[in-house]
């Protein structure tokens, strides 16, 4: 969370740090604006120094003009944000309920390109999680109606919407397109599918899943483990029951599409610690968070010492067709 700080507090700590000196002026409650065409430093390099380090600070960087991304200055604030913000590429498969705040969140930071994918329609009974869908976009396609909203929020970025189910006949093709895979799906199908292409590709995957009143975050970075080390197997056919039929209470897929979005950020900064070989689990109800941590699996058939699986598989026969989430 930015931290509400004086002005003077954020110089002090700023000019602490070797090449950042930043002059700054607050224009809302923890957000702050950028004085100055070079961020306050003589030079590119100096300029990219600063931003990262505002960043590290927790302190939430803007230009008042535009106010979206991170600044106007596109060439400087993409070196700083290692070559992301503006010129990054992030597929979210899965426009729903995961995939709403995710792209909301995105679109608001200033992401360059945002690729949405979603073979579905807008539903009804998707209004009451899946928040960048309404009314008016009723048996609709999801990945418009999310377009639209993305759009209207942040015009200056790029969306790409792709309408139709991310399988083992396009998946490679599709994902090699872009920086970041975020995994919105709510089945067992996509997520090993999603898993194993990322991986066998060496994209990230930012994972997600929510059931009921609880939900987990991970980071899939290739080397370092995926989501065949987290399981192995998945569950027998029919031992885990359909959201649509159980429920989701309301607000959890906000909280975990949120988190989702920050680590994407993350990643595409190149600042804080993410999620890397830790599953952030989250009970709404308790209100509790605990991390659970893990390796890379190296008997896994995917990214193990002497992986057997090296391009996808039939991933219905896997998992098996009644074995959806």
């Amino acid at each position: 969370m930015t931290r509400q700080v004086e002005t003077r507090e954020i110089d002090m700590e700023l000019s602490e740090i070797p090449g950042a000196s930043l002059k700054v002026s607050r224009v809302a409650i923890g957000t702050w604006a950028i004085g100055g065409w070079m961020w306050g430093g003589t030079d590119e390099a100096e300029s990219v120094s600063t931003i990262r380090a505002a960043l590290e600070h927790g302190i939430n960087i803007i230009d008042t003009a535009p106010v979206y991304g991170f600044g106007r200055s596109e060439e400087i604030v993409g070196k700083a944000i290692a070559e992301g913000g503006l010129r990054s590429r992030v597929l979210i498969v899965g426009v729903g309920a995961l995939g709403s705040p995710v792209a909301l969140y995105l679109a608001a930071s200033g992401v360059g390109t945002i690729g949405l994918a979603d073979h579905d329609h807008v539903r009804l009974s998707n209004l009451q999680r899946q928040i960048i869908h309404s009314m008016e976009g009723l048996n609709q396609p999801k990945v418009a109606g999310a377009a639209r909203t993305v759009s209207a929020l942040n015009p200056d970025i790029k969306v790409e919407t792709i309408e139709e189910t991310v399988d083992e006949r396009n998946a490679m093709a599709l994902l090699e397109r872009y920086d970041v895979i975020v995994d919105g799906t709510d089945s067992f199908r996509a997520r090993y599918l999603l898993s194993d292409a990322a991986y066998l590709l060496r994209k990230p995957l930012v994972h997600g899943s929510i059931f009921r009143i609880e939900g987990q975050v991970t980071v899939f970075v290739p080397g370092r483990g995926c989501y065949r080390c987290l399981y192995p197997e998945p569950p027998p056919a029919g031992a885990i029951e359909e959201s649509e039929d159980v429920g989701v209470f309301a607000a959890l897929p906000g909280i975990i599409g949120t988190i989702q979005a920050a680590e994407t950020i993350k990643l595409i900064t190149g600042v804080g610690d993410g999620l890397v070989n830790r599953v952030l689990l989250h009970d709404t109800m308790a209100m509790t968070f605990r991390e659970v941590r893990y390796r890379r699996n190296r008997a896994c058939p995917v990214c193990g010492d002497r992986p057997t699986v090296q391009g996808l598989v039939d991933y219905d026969a896997f998992v098996g067709v009644e074995a959806r989430s």
